[in-house]
């Protein structure tokens, strides 16, 4: 039971890794190691377990929110 999510977990990273992971990609040198003549990156790109670990938040995040609005009513018969 506690396995199971984080094996599947883990696999899901690894497959987006290999499928996202550019073939030629470079080695980014550090801001404290570059020029100031070199030009700046635009901006740092978002990993592939970043993704993963946003699209399982918005993901439960939605479902609990469907559950919380539609589902978790109490109803008079349970209280008794």
């Amino acid at each position: 039971m506690i396995t199971g999510p984080l094996a599947s977990y883990f696999a899901l990273t690894v497959v987006a890794s290999r499928l996202t992971q550019p073939r030629d990609a470079q080695a980014r040198r550090m801001t404290w190691n570059r020029s100031r003549d070199d030009v700046p990156d635009k901006g740092r790109p978002i990993t592939t377990l970043e993704q993963v670990i946003l699209l399982a938040v918005l993901i439960v995040g939605a479902l609990f929110e469907v559950w919380f609005f539609f589902f978790a009513h109490t109803h008079p018969w349970v209280l008794g």
